[in-house]
């Protein structure tokens, strides 16, 4: 087994979002030279804001509960559903034996996994953008733009997950399944009132999904299908 450089590693994961930042995490923990490489600093909005109370279980087993405690977060009471009738149904969380679930700010959210997966051993690279992405003699090699240098990083395994988007697995010609076209547009705002509950609420040609954030805010986000969005009324659906 040839050695490890200083740019040289046994996994290279590309997206810092939680699928990254748990891989590296655990595989950092097991003994594996992790790179994690993200393409933003988590300046940016992200969406995905509402967790189960399930999250607990897979929390405490990564070891990162008590720093998500730590984390500004909202209790989720439950999830409010409008989608036979107008009339909306209630499934709290009163009697889940892992308590409530929570509203969370996910660029936050992610960071912070990250950063758990950083203490953990895992090399971190935050606005580091990917150009290329090659295999050659059976390692990964990515070049990458890191603080204004270019920068090549390989790796006996390759981890994507840039999202739905598989940047680097589609750069080697892996081809997507394509399932339906959904989309969403996303809105953040003001919390106007005090609320605690998700909400989900079916419409003509799709459906919305509502809740709290931190720092008393409030996201909005409009499902549907590509083929039935209409920028031009956006304001007006909202």
């Amino acid at each position: 087994m040839p050695a490890i450089g200083a740019n040289s590693f046994d996994v290279v994961v590309a997206g810092g979002g939680p699928a990254g930042a748990v891989a590296a995490l655990d595989l950092s923990r097991r003994g594996f030279r992790v790179a994690l490489i993200e393409q933003s600093a988590y300046e940016n909005p992200r969406v995905g804001e509402t967790l189960p109370p399930q999250i607990r279980q897979p929390l405490m087993e990564l070891g990162v509960w008590e720093r998500f405690l730590s984390s500004e977060r909202l209790e989720s009471y439950g999830i409010r559903s409008a989608w036979e009738t107008q009339a909306a149904r209630h499934h709290d969380f009163l009697n889940n034996p892992y308590g409530c679930g929570w509203h969370v700010d996910r660029a936050r959210f992610d960071a912070m996994l990250a950063g758990a997966a950083a203490d953990a051993g895992a090399e971190l690279l935050l606005s580091a953008h990917v150009k290329s992405s090659t295999v050659r003699d059976g390692q990964c090699q990515l070049d990458v733009v890191h603080d204004n240098k270019n920068v090549t990083f390989s790796g006996r395994m390759l981890v994507d997950a840039t999202g739905r988007k598989a940047l680097l697995a589609s750069r080697l010609g892996a081809q997507a399944e394509v399932a339906d076209r959904l989309i969403g547009a996303v809105a953040f705002c003001k919390l106007s009132a005090p609320a605690q509950w998700a909400l989900i609420e079916a419409v003509e040609q799709g459906w919305w999904y509502s809740a709290p954030i931190p720092e008393g805010r409030m996201v909005f986000a409009y499902m549907t299908d590509s083929d039935l969005w209409n920028v031009d009324i956006w304001h007006e659906l909202m």
